[in-house]
């Protein structure tokens, strides 16, 4: 044992322990201050696992020689680091790991700030009315904000691993230097098993890296995860749903807990077949609405019932496989235009060409080099506005066996839909009504008389 530069005890491990000195009062002081964390692994203590071992020892090898057991000195203190190892590694993995999911929570929150995809798709509004520099200047400024949160967070690790190789290293100097003692000590110790030592004690840097890392992703398993795919003793039948009756029963929702109810306490039946029109201010709850359809938000109170069935009983894939959605800027994915149309491969090419068809895209795509197999080139492509234009003009023709929920952020795209989620009527009624939300949105469009002319054309054509 050293001491300030000095060897102030020798001799073998267990000699040592018995004689209650210096090594022996260093170890107790030492398990007196580790007693929490050896708690909280629920491992003994350092000199409880001395006893332990040693019992075990002795009666293991009662008729074997006291030179073999002379040779486990060093191995057998090797064995009980472990417990100081727990500690330190503990320690560090919890200041990085606080550390770093604070910064990485401050870097996803500055990242948002980042408008690059908007600017992007306004770039030709940008460029028009040569404001280009004063974009570009904005976005520098983010992006250095996103750096003092990103920047850190590369630290954190360096930080970590620092200290692990430190402590990594001390492992190697401790059993070179144990082996160079035992040596002194003793002429017949065996050269492999210090080589042995030597071996692992080099590895454990790496080890411990890779093991403070995973503490940290252990984390993970905690969090709450989706509702299984398929519930097996609660799946609806092969043509669920048939009507499309939609019943929202004094729904509520929230986006994760701790934060305030987005939706509270909605009602409303959507008749089957039937064809809804969803405005209101942002932050209404429009999108939500489409969110807890498809259960990528989990109810908070009440529920959804869709022709009988509650949806919060069903699998998700049961119910999303079953459910339709046209997002608000459709994306062509990178492959074929079959494999946009048809990505399970659940269709004939028969039944694809006549979607098609209803779209308006078949003279299109006929003309293309591959037909359905011709290769999507920008995966990024968007639907043009024409094409939009034509979309809901088949969204009105070919969906009549359907029940249609639209978030309209264009009022001309629902006017002549059968009601409009603001009071719930048709839109020629609220039209009429001067106090009613839906008119003060259309007359704010400033296309107040051509709306009420469409509504009133809808009205007499039924």
């Amino acid at each position: 044992m050293l001491r300030e530069g000095k060897i102030v005890e020798q001799g073998h491990f267990d000699n040592l322990m018995k004689q209650k000195q210096d090594l022996h009062n260093l170890i107790i002081e030492y398990g007196q201050q580790s007693t929490e964390d050896d708690e909280e692994i629920q491992s003994p203590s350092l000199v409880e696992t001395y006893e332990i071992d040693e019992a075990n020892v002795d009666y293991r090898n009662e008729e074997i020689s006291r030179s073999p057991r002379e040779r486990r000195v060093s191995v057998m203190s090797l064995r009980r680091r472990p417990s100081l190892l727990t500690t330190v590694t503990t320690a560090s993995k919890t200041d990085a790991e606080h550390g770093k999911d604070t910064l990485i929570l401050s870097e996803d929150i500055i990242k948002g700030k980042v408008s690059w995809d908007e600017t992007l798709g306004g770039v030709t509004t940008i460029r028009a009315y040569q404001q280009s520099q004063r974009f570009i200047v904005e976005n520098e400024i983010r992006l250095d904000e996103n750096q003092k949160a990103y920047y850190p967070s590369l630290s954190c690790n360096r930080w970590l691993a620092i200290r692990l190789e430190f402590l990594g290293s001390l492992i190697i100097f401790s059993a070179s230097l144990l082996a160079v003692i035992s040596s002194v000590t003793s002429n017949n110790i065996d050269a492999g098993l210090v080589g042995l030592s030597l071996s692992y004690a080099l590895s454990v840097t790496q080890a411990l890296n890779w093991m403070v890392r995973q503490f940290c992703e252990i984390e993970y398993i905690d969090l709450p995860s989706e509702a299984p795919p398929v519930i097996d003793h609660y799946r609806p039948s092969l043509t669920w749903p048939q009507n499309g009756l939609i019943e929202y029963k004094d729904y509520s929702t929230k986006y994760r807990p701790g934060l305030e109810l987005v939706l509270k306490g909605v009602s409303f039946v959507v008749k089957p077949r039937e064809k809804i029109g969803i405005v209101g201010r942002t932050g209404a709850g429009k999108s939500s609405l489409t969110l807890s359809l498809f259960r990528l938000i989990e109810a908070a109170g009440g529920a959804i019932i869709v022709d009988g069935m509650d949806i919060s009983r069903i699998g998700l894939y049961d119910l999303r496989s079953r459910l339709t959605i046209i997002p608000q800027d459709p994306t062509l994915f990178e492959g074929t235009v079959l494999f946009n149309l048809d990505p399970f491969s659940t269709r004939d090419d028969v039944e694809i060409w006549q979607a098609l068809q209803s779209a308006h895209l078949k003279d299109y795509v006929s003309q293309l080099d591959g037909k359905l197999h011709a290769k999507v080139i920008e995966a990024t492509a968007s639907v043009d506005v024409e094409t939009d234009a034509k979309i809901q003009k088949t969204i009105r023709t070919e969906f009549n066996w359907a029940t249609l929920l639209c978030i309209a952020h264009r009022l001309r795209t629902i006017i002549d839909y059968d009601r409009v989620m603001a009071e719930f009527d048709t839109p020629y009624n609220l039209l009429q009504n001067k106090n009613s939300v839906f008119r003060h949105l259309c007359e704010e469009s400033n296309e107040f008389e051509y709306l009420m002319d469409l509504a009133s054309k809808r009205v007499h054509a039924t």
